[in-house]
């Protein structure tokens, strides 16, 4: 699990299944990126979803021992986005999602209380949240492109 600047807050289980988009310019959905998640989960549905946050990769990597497992995509990406410090009711993708009958944004955790990993994750500083929002604008503009970031 870890943050992205790539137009999502998080990647996790909902969005890695957008590695199986056929299409081979996925440049093309970066506009569009949480309705390509969600309608990509529709048609590929996950039997289990397991995130691995043993090495997160967020500004500073940080080993949190950390291997959960659902049955709910949209559960498990809102308990990570939970354990990185992100309201899951925020993010798009995550409630587009719910909204199509994937999953549910609510779950019940079982094991080592959330806040225990919430405290060792890494934080983004507003510098580099700037730096991706600045990235994901040249992306979305079309200038991305040009500078050769695409």
């Amino acid at each position: 699990m870890k943050y992205t600047t790539r137009g999502i807050e998080l990647t996790c289980a909902l969005k890695n299944i957008d590695g199986c988009n056929p299409y081979p310019k996925k440049f093309k959905y970066h506009g569009i990126l949480a309705e390509t998640i969600v309608a990509l989960n529709k048609i590929m549905r996950f039997d289990l979803c397991i995130i691995d946050g043993y090495i997160v990769s967020g500004i500073h990597p940080r080993k949190l021992g950390l291997v959960m497992a659902s049955q709910d995509p949209v559960a498990i990406d809102a308990a990570a986005a939970e354990i990185a410090g992100l309201n899951p009711k925020k993010i798009t993708y995550l409630r587009l999602a719910e909204k199509e009958g994937i999953g549910k944004i609510s779950y019940i955790p079982r094991g080592i209380p959330i806040n225990y990993f919430k405290s060792r994750y890494p934080r983004k500083n507003f510098k580099k949240k700037l730096m991706g929002k600045a990235y994901a604008a040249l992306l979305l503009t079309g200038l991305g492109k040009k500078l050769g970031l695409q």
